[in-house]
């Protein structure tokens, strides 16, 4: 149905919580690709359906390996977390994704091939992502970035850099989406930013503010107690959905019931 590729510009501003969120909460089938050329986070942080650790042999890697052997059967390499909701762990250094090189585009072509939606965490951005062939491929990219100074400036160079790079790899540029992460007291910052990208003359859609809430993400990882439907975290992104699947070009209504994450 669609390829959703996330990614930061700088630090951390937590693209993975967001792409774990964002998959819990659509309401159709969604499976969550953790390419983040750093390492997964979401096998070191979260246990399978069993409650045991995820197996970080079965996924991304493995997945390359037999995409050079001729095989492109994803489902073969995914995984269930705890709650239902499908992954393909992700590598665990930098190294073993520099290592897949070749292996990226077929990677890309399958998981846009798949059914349903895939939320890819294709992690920090750089001059020449490993991950470009993924975020060429994907049907949106979302950039993801902190309501701070430093951070803005930034998210304006790399959106001028990833629109140029896609379009010489694809010949069209990406359908690019921002979100902010903002603490509440910033939460009306999305018309600023809109602002400064338009006045750049950058191709891109401010789609909201997820809330900077620590606790939140805690409860949604399993360290903290509390139900995560009723965070701030989670009723931000929930608020956010509308605009994500519009950027898609997914029908707003659901069309099968998923298997989430327990976001409530």
């Amino acid at each position: 149905m669609a390829l959703l590729a996330l990614a930061s510009t700088k630090g951390s501003p937590g693209v993975s919580t967001l792409a774990l969120a964002l998959a819990g909460l659509l309401p159709w089938p969604t499976l969550v690709a953790d390419l983040d050329p750093a390492g997964s986070d979401l096998a070191l942080r979260l246990p399978g359906q069993d409650g045991r650790p995820l197996d970080p042999d079965l996924g991304l890697l493995s997945l390359g390996a037999a995409v050079r052997r001729g095989g492109v059967d994803v489902a073969s390499h995914v995984q269930q977390l705890s709650g239902g909701l499908p992954v393909l762990v992700g590598m665990s250094t930098p190294e073993q994704g520099i290592g897949l090189g070749p292996v990226w585009p077929h990677v890309a072509a399958a998981l846009a091939a798949l059914p349903g939606t895939v939320v890819a965490d294709c992690g920090r951005i750089g001059s020449g992502p490993v991950t470009l062939p993924v975020l060429a491929a994907a049907d949106a990219v979302l950039l993801v970035a902190r309501a701070a100074t430093d951070q803005l400036a930034h998210l304006r160079e790399r959106l001028r850099a990833l629109h140029e790079e896609v379009r010489r790899t694809t010949g069209t540029g990406p359908n690019l989406g921002v979100v902010l992460i903002a603490p509440e007291r910033a939460r009306r910052a999305g018309p600023d930013v809109q602002r400064l990208l338009d006045a750049a003359g950058l191709p891109a859609r401010v789609l909201g503010v997820v809330a900077d809430d620590l606790r939140g993400a805690q409860v949604l990882y399993g360290t903290a107690r509390g139900a995560a439907g009723r965070t701030t975290l989670i009723r931000s992104v929930r608020a956010l959905l509308p605009a994500v699947t519009d950027l898609l070009g997914l029908p707003a209504t659901p069309v099968t019931a998923p298997a989430g994450i327990e976001v409530g």
